[in-house]
């Protein structure tokens, strides 16, 4: 059903009258076939049949195509809702995944994994309508130094995620840098908050060192506990020399 909507639902009032003029003479062809098989018709017979299937079917195709069209944009909204995340206007965890399996392999680039350095102190001293506040103000700052090509995405919690497929090192590190030096949060307006700026921790990995988006994800994450222990707010770049895996939770080191 999906996919015929897909290929049926006009895609603009161009696409939508070519469509009604193939289906319409569909219609009519198909009248045609079927008085020739029941015989015993004149020209004028089959002239006058086929201007009533015209004038019959036709708004009847009409109707049908803009069901159609109307069922594709439920189907793209649906879509849309399911692949962001509703508090930042990023992509999800899902939609991340499904990127970085679209174009893992076909570029080279860097992935960027952002924590926010004591998120948990934000929410227990000011509350979590501010810490929402703090979430989005990361979001913003992160997709602002982004790219166009760029995909950004809130994967969890206080943790993000940008893949770069065309950024080499000195441009992954400098956005890392921005993001672990802290993020003014203007809205967030509290009794004695005059000024609230979060700090964040940041992984980084090469996409060419990585055999698979999870081996990716995991030395993301490698580098990014990494950035914890060494004090928070700070960018660490992966290594082969943090192959042995972690020894902790990063959510747990950002308490």
């Amino acid at each position: 059903m999906d996919r015929m909507v897909r290929v049926f639902a006009p895609k603009g009032v161009a696409d939508g009258i070519v469509k009604a003029a193939g289906l319409l003479v569909f219609v009519v062809v198909l009248n045609i076939a079927f008085e020739t098989i029941l015989g015993g018709k004149t020209a004028a017979d089959y002239g006058i049949e086929s201007l009533v299937a015209c004038s019959v079917g036709l708004p009847m195709i009409v109707l049908a195509l803009m069901l159609l069209r109307h069922m594709r944009g439920l189907q793209d909204d649906l879509a849309r809702v399911a692949a962001t995340d509703m508090l930042t206007g990023l992509a999800n965890r899902r939609a991340f995944m499904a990127a970085a399996d679209r174009i893992f392999g076909t570029s080279g680039g860097m992935m960027l994994m952002v924590d926010v350095d004591r998120f948990k102190r934000v929410n227990d001293t000011y509350g979590h309508a501010v810490g929402d506040i703090c979430l989005r103000a990361i979001a913003r700052h992160l997709r602002d130094l982004a790219g166009d090509d760029d995909i950004v995405a809130r994967i969890g919690g206080e943790e993000f995620a940008a893949l770069l497929p065309h950024a080499d090192l000195d441009r992954a590190t400098a956005i890392g840098t921005r993001l672990a030096d802290g993020t003014p949060v203007g809205e967030a307006e509290h009794p004695g908050v005059t000024t609230l700026r979060v700090r964040s921790s940041v992984g980084v990995v090469s996409i060419a060192d990585c055999r698979t988006v999870s081996v990716m994800m995991r030395r993301a994450d490698e580098a990014l506990y990494r950035a914890k222990r060494q004090g928070r707010g700070q960018v660490v770049v992966w290594t082969h020399g943090m192959e042995h895996g972690l020894a902790a939770s990063p959510h747990l080191a950002a308490m």
